[in-house]
């Protein structure tokens, strides 16, 4: 049977040997310090070696995506992401509010948010139709209401009256805000790409940029001139079905510079 191994240290072993020869061999090769699997793609199989605190850490092409793990680990390591809890409202006047866990700030003058679906869902349609939409902080306290928004149910349905959350007029945009949510922005739509692989091919995906036209804080959020976020702890996605609460914070002001180059010390 012809094994092969996805780390790259023993080429030499992607020929035709012996199950027990290749496992031996690598365990006298790197003693235990390894974990091993042994997957079958397309009936084919593979051996993944991984070492647990050795110099030789996990590597996967990922393209292939042949991870050997039960789920895709990309997500669990782009963290922590800011959730886009985004309100938009549909020609016909029907509200949408839905969570994405791709979404961040990518400007800041002028203020710029993006978000990112896979699929093009009813917000996007919204937005690319109305030109309007409204960012929602997710907040611990809303996580629930939150989570029942992610629901994929028809377009008719108001996710506001789902989740029972109470929809509050916004000042310079048509779609509601979040009432509940303590942080909102309102903003106009710039432009919706379609995301493309390196080949060139859709992928399917949908990012949408737009620009804070005006921005609502709850007062208790602020002191001594400044917006305390932790107060209001905001949640953020992390792989899986995982998320993390944001209630401590510290600073690290940027180091100065020297003259001749070097970072001064503090």
């Amino acid at each position: 049977m012809k094994y092969r191994s996805l780390c790259g240290m023993c080429p030499g072993y992607a020929s035709n040997i012996g199950r027990t020869a290749c496992i031996d061999d690598y365990r006298r090769h790197f003693g235990n310090r390894m974990t091993l699997a042994i997957i079958a793609p397309g009936g084919a199989f593979v051996i993944i070696f991984r070492t647990r605190g050795g110099a030789y850490p996990m590597f996967y092409d990922a393209i292939k995506n042949e991870h050997g793990m039960k789920h895709d680990p990309f997500k669990a390591m782009i963290v922590p992401r800011p959730i886009g809890w985004i309100s938009s409202l549909a020609p016909d006047g029907i509200v949408n509010l839905a969570p994405y866990s791709f979404f961040n700030a990518v400007s800041d003058k002028p203020h710029i948010l993006v978000f990112s679906s896979t699929g093009y869902k009813d917000n996007i349609r919204n937005i690319d139709q109305t030109g309007e939409f409204v960012f929602n902080l997710a907040t611990f306290d809303l996580k629930d209401q939150m989570n029942t928004t992610s629901a994929m149910v028809a377009p008719d349905v108001d996710e506001f009256q789902l989740s029972g959350l109470t929809p509050a007029p916004s000042r310079m945009v048509a779609p509601p805000r979040v009432a509940e949510s303590p942080v909102a922005m309102e903003c106009k739509h710039l432009q919706t790409i379609e995301l493309m692989d390196i080949d060139g091919k859709p992928s399917g995906s949908w990012a949408v940029f737009g620009q804070v036209v005006g921005i609502h804080i709850d007062d208790s959020l602020i002191a001594g001139g400044r917006v305390h976020i932790e107060k209001a702890k905001p949640i953020a996605r992390l792989g899986y079905m995982d998320y993390a609460v944001v209630e401590d914070v510290f600073a690290l002001p940027r180091p100065a510079v020297n003259a001749d180059g070097s970072v001064a010390a503090e």
